[in-house]
């Protein structure tokens, strides 16, 4: 797909830099299927060869603080330039704050490196969604560059510790990580056109959801282990209606731009 910037405010909008962090712990799925039983095939063609887990040191704030880290130093970027920094996640801990946590962390990194700190005057918003909340802090940061931000950058990370219990038809798509994208005016890597995007959400009920089950244990505030909180989920109907939701966003683009469904899907299979 092309992906312009909107000329609407006289900008090219969008992403500069990757930074990407994933945990050491590593879980071969083809040993996992000898493990359980399952079939190595059709796991390796459906999900993949492997899955990383955190540490019990690590969580996804640290994962994020990681990804940011990289994003500023492989690239050189001023810190005291990048006035948003937003958080994309489904597995904050925190139902206070999460984002200004990241910012601590990288702050904290930054001086011990001899590096300016990250702005004061920085917003630090988190977006919660599943699957999408990254997309949405992108598109929050593309619109914060092309709006007030005028003129400074952002960083967007986006981290999530997606886990499973044992046994389920989940498990083995389980898996960790972060990755942080610079957003600035005439970007080295992408552009993004906001103006020619599609997007669409329904409540589908039983589809997905991750109840926070720490909060109805008996002595929760004195238990010191690690915590999981698993999903209640159906696999099948969770996976219809992910195709349904991309589908009626696609149409929703073709609303907006100049190409059939048919010539776009046509040009992406050649």
């Amino acid at each position: 797909l092309e992906v312009r910037v909107s000329k609407r405010y006289g900008l090219n909008i969008g992403v500069s830099g990757i930074g990407v962090y994933v945990p050491p712990l590593r879980v071969n799925l083809e040993s996992w299927c000898e493990w359980t039983g399952a079939s190595w095939p059709k796991t390796k063609a459906v999900v993949g060869k492997s899955f990383r887990m955190p540490e019990t040191s690590e969580s996804i704030y640290t994962m994020a603080a990681t990804a940011v880290l990289r994003l500023i130093l492989d690239n050189d970027i001023d810190p005291t330039q990048i006035g948003f920094l937003g958080f994309g996640t489904e597995s904050s801990t925190d139902n206070a704050i999460g984002t200004p946590i990241i910012k601590g962390m990288v702050n904290q990194a930054l001086r011990e490196l001899g590096k300016p700190e990250l702005a004061r005057q920085c917003e630090v918003p988190e977006f919660k969604q599943a699957c999408l909340g990254g997309i949405y802090a992108l598109k929050a940061a593309l619109r914060w560059t092309a709006l007030d931000g005028r003129g400074r950058q952002a960083i967007v990370v986006s981290a999530d510790t997606a886990e499973y219990a044992r046994g389920s038809s989940g498990e083995p798509t389980q898996g960790a990580g972060a990755v942080a994208m610079w957003v600035e005016e005439n970007p080295k890597l992408f552009e993004v056109d906001l103006l020619n995007a599609g997007s669409a959400s329904d409540y589908r009920g039983v589809d997905f959801r991750k109840p926070f089950q720490r909060h109805f244990m008996d002595s929760y505030t004195e238990s010191t282990q690690r915590l999981h909180d698993f999903p209640v989920f159906s696999g099948k109907y969770s996976t219809t209606c992910y195709i349904d939701e991309v589908i009626r966003a696609v149409e929703d683009m073709h609303g907006k731009i100049s190409m059939s469904t048919r010539d776009m899907y046509q040009s992406m299979a050649g």
